[in-house]
């Protein structure tokens, strides 16, 4: 009998912490180029002759049968310095597709192709273990694509749609608290916009803010991609046929190495005739050195735009419990060695240091610096948790035993 009432009491004590216990839905801020973007091309002289919207990034259809150059040309943007903003080319249209949808954020390109090559679905393994919790897509699963073209204050109506989404997936998981996941170049986007939102606001819609191997630091492949084109190492993609559009993306500028992680004296690209670090007249010469004129235009705007330091990307803490998660332990582009035929050729040689592959450590480590102001202020709502995870990889962290572990006691919501 004892025994028996033990059992009850204890059955007893789970459905009443199941029941105070919940988990915050989730939205998703995708990662640079894992927004899909589609195009209606109205320019009879275009290389593009379809009629109508497509889907211009991404099919790994169009990559296979050689279209990758028209793809860049209709993905670049032009800089017009009178107006100091930036646009679309003559007779092309863009819009962001999937707005709240899960599986935009889940596969960039559905296609069997893309799977095959493992191209743009990131962010599946962690949508799938999500759904194993309970979780369901395009209700407790919402997406925020956005045009990775542009900087944040290019787009302010990303800003309040977000809002608006935010609040629609509260209403529709009965009041629950928003957890906010970005991935990479989203937690830029996702701080970005909790620092645009009132403390009031925060505090009633925001449960916390889950960045995922984000450069807060920079980019050495924002520099590679404006100097010589940066395949993102896609291999079924020639780097020259994206450097056009790499050059007059706005975020690629945005993500221009900070002195303040690195300092100013270090270099990242070598020539035969000239090094360039991050001293404000390296960066000045680099633009001109290597015929990029407008760069150096477009690389203003975006600093004082974005209130970005100067070159910079840290922010304000977003105020809300933050939890940090970024892989380590992996060769990862710090510096480039250019011979002949700078800067239109590959580097010749790249120096590696440590990171997730694609981001360094000190770039991704970057809310250490979050993690002292809130010894000096006190307050919960810095609560900032900086994990750094031995061999992940900047898109392997969706699948990240460790992280989904985490995550997992994270998203609960506690009454």
């Amino acid at each position: 009998m004892i025994v028996v009432n033990a059992f009850v009491i204890l059955l007893l004590y789970s459905f009443v912490n199941d029941g105070a216990a919940k988990r915050a839905p989730v939205v998703i801020v995708p990662g640079d180029m894992a927004s899909p973007i589609d195009c209606k091309v109205t320019d009879q002289e275009n290389c593009e002759k379809r009629t109508g919207w497509f889907r211009l990034w991404l099919r790994v259809e169009d990559v296979l049968r050689g279209r990758f150059s028209c793809i860049s040309s209709n993905l670049r943007t032009l800089f017009n310095t009178k107006t100091n903003t930036s646009h679309s080319p003559h007779g092309v249209q863009t819009r962001v597709a999937g707005w709240g949808n899960t599986s935009v954020v889940e596969y960039l390109d559905p296609s069997h192709l893309a799977k095959l090559f493992h191209i743009g679905s990131d962010a599946a393994a962690m949508v799938q273990a999500l759904v194993s919790w309970g979780y369901e897509r395009d209700v407790s699963i919402r997406g925020a694509p956005y045009d990775f073209r542009y900087a944040m204050a290019s787009q302010p109506e990303w800003i309040a749609k977000l809002r608006i989404l935010i609040e629609d997936t509260w209403r529709l998981n009965n009041k629950t608290k928003v957890a906010i996941i970005s991935h990479s170049m989203g937690g830029l986007f996702a701080t970005w916009f909790l620092n645009q939102q009132s403390t009031s606001w925060k505090d009633k819609f925001v449960h916390c803010f889950v960045p995922l191997s984000t450069p807060w630091g920079g980019s050495i492949g924002s520099l590679w991609g404006i100097t010589s084109g940066y395949n993102l190492g896609i291999p079924i993609i020639k780097s020259k046929d994206l450097r056009e559009s790499q050059r007059t993306t706005e975020t690629n500028y945005m993500m221009i190495p900070d002195p303040r992680f690195y300092g100013t004296n270090v270099t990242f690209i070598e020539t035969l005739k000239q090094n360039f670090s991050l001293h404000p007249k390296d960066i000045e010469s680099f633009f001109y050195t290597s015929g990029n004129d407008i760069g150096e235009k477009i690389y203003k705007k975006v600093s004082v735009e974005n209130e970005l330091p100067s070159p910079g990307i840290m922010m304000r803490h977003p105020m809300v419990k933050t939890y940090c998660f970024y892989g380590t332990g992996l060769s990862t582009a710090a510096k480039l060695i250019y011979e002949r035929g700078f800067p239109d050729s590959q580097p010749k040689k790249v120096v590696y240091s440590d990171g997730d592959g694609t981001i360094s450590r000190e770039s991704l480590s970057g809310c250490r610096f979050w993690q002292k102001s809130i010894n000096i202020n006190n307050d919960q709502r810095q609560k900032t948790e900086n994990l750094g995870i031995h061999g992940v990889s900047h898109s392997g962290i969706f699948a990240d035993s460790v992280f989904l572990n985490s995550l997992e006691d994270i998203l609960l919501v506690r009454n």
